[in-house]
Parts: structure tokens; sequence; C-alpha cells
């Protein structure tokens, strides 16, 4: 007996729901989907709390926003961004542990935009579930 000779209600899709009516197959579907959002909510969490983690952790360590310029390829100047129409620049000197120790503080303070950058869009994507979550929400209680 195939799949098509069978009454329809016992016949079965490629996603294993069985053909019913599209309303409970649409409460089928919005059942198993939401079924994830419990883990999918897991994982977000996990990923803020450790970009929160290395933010502070960075900051902790130190960090400085600003450009390393190298003049004759010898001497280290740091460069900071414009503030009230001024740029500030610092000598920092030729003493190579020196320069690696302000180059490794720049290299934080890059990472540390990184992590906002990244912290900006989890806070997007979370505002954005939120309201579609409210609005299924709000949605479903019409029928009540």
């Amino acid at each position: 007996m195939d799949n098509h000779s069978l009454p329809q209600t016992d016949r079965k899709t490629k996603d294993g729901l069985q053909d019913k009516p599209d309303v409970l197959n649409s409460l089928l579907r919005l059942e198993m989907n939401l079924s994830v959002l419990p883990k999918k909510i897991s994982t977000l969490q996990a990923q803020y709390e450790a970009l929160s983690k290395q933010k502070h952790s960075l900051l902790e360590t130190g960090v400085i926003d600003a450009t390393p310029y190298w003049h004759q390829g010898k001497y280290l100047y740091l460069i900071y961004p414009m503030k009230d129409g001024k740029r500030r620049r610092e000598y920092v000197g030729a003493n190579q542990q020196k320069c690696a120790t302000v180059i490794a503080t720049i290299r934080r303070a890059q990472r540390y935009q990184q992590i906002e950058v990244r912290l900006q869009h989890l806070e997007t994507q979370l505002r954005e579930a939120m309201f579609l979550v409210d609005r299924l929400l709000w949605v479903m209680s019409i029928t009540e």
C-alpha cells in the first residue's frame, strides 16, 4: 500500500508531520520551532556572559585607544583620536620592551572595541527577538 492510498490523517510528510488540516500542521510546526528556543537562549546568554568577562578583563589589564606611529622606523609615537579638534601625540621611545608593552595594550583596545561591537549586535538581536515574541503572544491572545 503506498502513501497515497492511506487515509489522509495517516500519511507522513518528509518532515515527519502527518498530513493534517493546515491549522493542525501549523500548530505542530509552531511547537517544533518553539522547542528550540530554550537552547538558543542559553547559547546567546553564554556568549554574552563570555564576551562581557573578556571585556572586563581587558579593561582591568589596561587598554590604550591610540594609533602607533613609528618615526624613522625606530621611535614609537602614539597618536590619540581627536578631541575638541586637537590630536594628542605621545612619545614612547625606542626601548623594545616598552614599545612591545604599549603595542600589546593597543591591541587589547582593538579587541575591546571588537567585543563592544559584538555585544551591541547581541543586544540588537535580543531586542528584535523580544519584539517578535511579544508580537507572537499578542497574535495568539487574539483567539482567546
